[in-house]
């Protein structure tokens, strides 16, 4: 696998882990609309940085 992919794996695999754990700190402290917010924000840096 080359650098690039393995970086871009990474990159996805901790986007993922840190969304799932954005959720579980919304449900836990319920605060829906800050974490709204912080999703779109991680949702945009993602297209940006893995095209």
């Amino acid at each position: 696998m080359s650098r690039v992919k393995k970086l871009k794996f990474y990159s996805k695999s901790f986007i993922k882990s840190l969304f799932q754990n954005v959720g579980t700190i919304a449900a836990i402290r319920k605060d829906s609309n800050k974490i709204e917010w912080f999703w779109d924000g991680l949702f945009i840096l993602l297209i940006v940085f893995l095209r």
